[in-house]
């Protein structure tokens, strides 16, 4: 009796051993089971997130070439408008040279003239100032030819007064 009391426990031992087994691999398989769905769900998810940020990360790189491209479409723009002042400003160098030494050419005609101007200004003074003695000469001379011409006068007066007093007939 003991003895069957005994088996009858393992008996009752072992079939809620092989229950609570049973249970338990039900449970751990359950639980492999949401394991795997929630793993599969993770790497759904996680493949999504890493498909959305390549996404997003090929629009930015997308984005950044293009805005690469835009700033060297520009930069080689700006070289090439730079290249072109670089020439004008060359040019307006070679301009400004040109007429600077036509300047200094004109500056140093102006002087010249001046010069001259200045060389003329004296001989006409002196040429004024000969004129003028010459003019005093002039009057003089013809002060005195009209002082010749009143004592030739007054000569043939004088002549026609003392011829005909001279005269017997008269």
């Amino acid at each position: 009796e003991a003895a069957q009391r005994h088996e009858a426990a393992i008996a009752a031992l072992t079939e809620r051993h092989a229950t609570e087994v049973a249970e338990l691999t039900t449970a751990r398989t359950r639980d492999a089971e949401r394991a795997a769905a929630a793993l599969a769900q993770a790497r759904t998810d996680q493949a999504r997130m890493l498909g959305e940020r390549d996404q997003a990360h090929a629009e930015e790189l997308a984005a950044a070439h293009a805005e690469r491209d835009e700033r060297d479409r520009g930069l080689s723009s700006a070289r090439d408008a730079m290249r072109a002042l670089e020439i004008e400003l060359a040019s307006a160098r070679k301009t400004i040279g040109e007429r600077d030494t036509a300047l200094r050419d004109q500056v140093a005609a102006i002087g010249e003239r001046d010069q001259r101007l200045a060389q003329l200004r004296a001989e006409l003074a002196d040429l004024e100032r000969d004129n003028a003695a010459y003019q005093e000469q002039v009057l003089k001379a013809y002060q005195k030819i009209k002082n010749d011409e009143a004592m030739v006068a007054r000569a043939k007066k004088a002549m026609a007064i003392a011829l005909t007093v001279l005269e017997p007939d008269a």
